[in-house]
């Protein structure tokens, strides 16, 4: 906005002249016609000012952000490459066995200076054997960036109350296909994990368990954590607020063998005593969970909570395999307040405050709008909502943009969150198949689709900038002696994204920064997606296998030339018994 505020000030003195200019020509010479170099002046001047227009319509900045354009040109046209971090390796044996990561959050840094733009810290995730790791992104250009910095014991995150030393066989490790299953929260350094019914807290400065609520149903999502707001916990067919702060109840205690002191008392209790053997829908309805909302079919797929107009409250908002997005007021929870209709199946949501889902906002992508109604639509005070899925088996990118109620003649919606303006929906052009996670990317929006694909759009939600496919060769290997890729480690296997995650926001809901890279986590690994031409291996094991991938090599180039031997010998016999 400030770009265009300068362009429109050399306007207005072009005009200033132009009009002087044309004044004393009339005063001086009334009965002379304009010269050809004054009607080519003119015309310079109209083009001029069309110009102006049309990129005051064009830019995608607002008045409130902070924008860098120097990585916005980077981000939109430097190379993109993909740095996968270091895998884990299996506890059970010496084997060099890689597990899977099974979730991932962001451990911000530098929290307290304000005014810092770098917010990177460590990655957050559990691992497959129920161990926790950490990821150092702070400086993926050192010799530790993208590197395991610290790991729990193996079984920490394990779906069992009781500790597995009371047990001959090893304790039932949690398997989740929850997307949203890791909430980090960076002020008081714990992380909460969902496992099957049970959400885990454990101390990252420690890779302590702290303790174990059981939830009635399989836990489907969850929600930002910010210390001091409540943690929204979604399950299969409830919603449920976790107070972080609370003390521990009887159904939180932490049921091991292990002395653990919190809270200014000690719990050491016997597996024996930890009953699981309820029944969870028949508690439902008894009303054993009294301040749940219930919910009607599948649950939700993802929870983000939007602050409300003027107020330190937030809304809880809530999508899924379900038609319509539903918001809840958090001061009368667990009533429902009201719900947006969608009619896709939706799978992530993200949000801006900035009002870029609007009627006007539509006039601007023709170009249509004039430099005063471009600076007046965007000093307008609202917030945008950002949803993708799948409807009609093709991808789906939504926007639903809110105004305050103070901007309403009538005020009896009662909504202290706002009301819905405008909504968006690109059902056309955004993807071919299934859309799984999106994410505001400097000034643009950024979203993954089921054919591994990484989209770019701008804010409208129809003009794609960039499209880039994780499963291509990043670095360009040459073609094999038959045809073929040469093999590589980033070409073994076609992966998707199914979250991601921005450095530079430090993958909080609500914040846009161009600084950052992103974080990408496809079910099995992370990797780091940058704007580079050289792909910058932070993976170890690279290093450490150098003798088995040059065997591998070895092995590949070998029957490439049988191949090639055996094609020469059939071909030398075609003409065998030939007059």
């Amino acid at each position: 906005m400030s770009s265009i505020r300068r362009w429109e000030g050399l306007l207005t003195s072009l005009n200033n002249a132009s009009t002087t200019s044309s004044d004393q020509q009339l005063l001086n010479a009334q009965n002379y016609q304009e010269t050809p170099h004054q009607l080519i002046k003119t015309h310079n001047l109209k083009s001029f000012k069309e110009h102006v227009r049309i990129l005051a319509n064009w830019d995608p900045s607002y008045p409130t952000e902070k924008v860098s354009w120097y990585h916005e040109y980077i981000a939109r046209n430097a190379p993109i490459s993909m740095n996968w971090l270091e895998q884990p390796l299996s506890m059970m044996n010496n084997e060099k066995n890689y597990i899977e990561v099974k979730g991932m959050g962001i451990l911000c840094d530098n929290l307290e200076d304000k005014n810092s733009d770098n917010k990177s810290g460590w990655i957050v995730g559990p691992i497959e054997d129920g161990s926790v790791c950490l990821w150092d992104i702070r400086d993926t250009s050192s010799e530790r960036g993208g590197t395991i910095v610290a790991r729990s014991r193996e079984f920490l995150l394990s779906s069992d109350l009781g500790n597995e030393n009371y047990s001959n066989k090893h304790p039932r490790v949690a398997r989740t296909v929850a997307t949203e299953c890791v909430s980090v929260d960076s002020w008081t350094k714990r992380a909460y994990f969902a496992i099957e019914n049970g959400l885990i807290e454990i101390d990252l400065e420690t890779l302590s368990k702290i303790r174990h609520q059981i939830f009635p149903l399989p836990i489907s999502a969850l929600s930002e954590a910010r210390h001091p707001v409540p943690l929204s916990v979604g399950t299969t067919q409830s919603l449920h607020l976790f107070d972080t702060r609370a003390k521990f109840s009887s159904s939180m205690k932490e049921c091991s063998s292990d002395r653990v002191d919190f809270y200014d008392y000690t719990v050491n209790c016997n597996p024996s005593k930890c009953n699981r053997s309820f029944n969870s829908l028949d508690q439902l309805k008894l009303g054993a969970w009294p301040n749940c909302a219930h919910l009607q079919g599948p649950g939700p797929l993802k929870i983000i909570h939007v602050p409300n107009f003027g107020t330190v409250d937030s809304d809880i908002y809530l999508a899924g395999r379900f038609p319509s997005i539903l918001v809840y007021d958090r001061r009368k929870f667990p009533l429902l307040g009201w719900s947006i209709h969608s009619g896709a199946r939706l799978s992530s949501m993200d949000w801006l405050p900035l009002n870029i889902a609007s009627e006007e906002r539509d006039l601007a992508r023709y170009g249509k709008l004039s430099i005063h109604e471009v600076e007046e639509t965007k000093t307008k005070v609202g917030r945008t909502l950002i949803a993708c899925g799948e409807y009609n088996s093709k991808g789906s990118l939504e926007m639903y943009g809110f105004l305050p109620t103070s901007s309403l003649p009538y005020k009896d919606l009662g909504c202290s969150g706002g009301y819905l303006n405008y909504s968006r929906k690109n059902r056309q052009t955004s993807s071919n198949s299934k859309l799984l996670a999106v994410a505001n990317h400097g000034t643009r929006i950024v979203v993954s689709d089921g054919g591994g694909n990484l989209r770019w759009f701008e804010r409208d939600g129809f003009t794609q900038s960039r499209c880039w496919n994780i499963a291509k060769n990043p670095i360009g290997l040459s073609r094999g002696v038959f045809g073929t890729q040469a093999f590589d480690i980033n070409s073994w296997s076609e992966d998707i994204v199914i979250k991601i995650l921005d450095i530079g926001s430090c993958g909080k809901q609500g914040v846009n920064s161009s600084l950052g890279d992103l974080i990408v986590w496809t079910g099995e690994k992370i990797g780091l997606v940058n704007f580079s031409s050289c792909s910058k291996f932070v993976t170890q094991e690279i290093e450490e296998n150098t003798d088995k991938m040059e065997a591998m090599y070895v092995e590949r180039m070998r029957r490439a030339l049988v191949a090639n031997a055996d094609e020469v010998r059939w071909m030398s016999d075609l003409g065998v018994g030939a007059p």
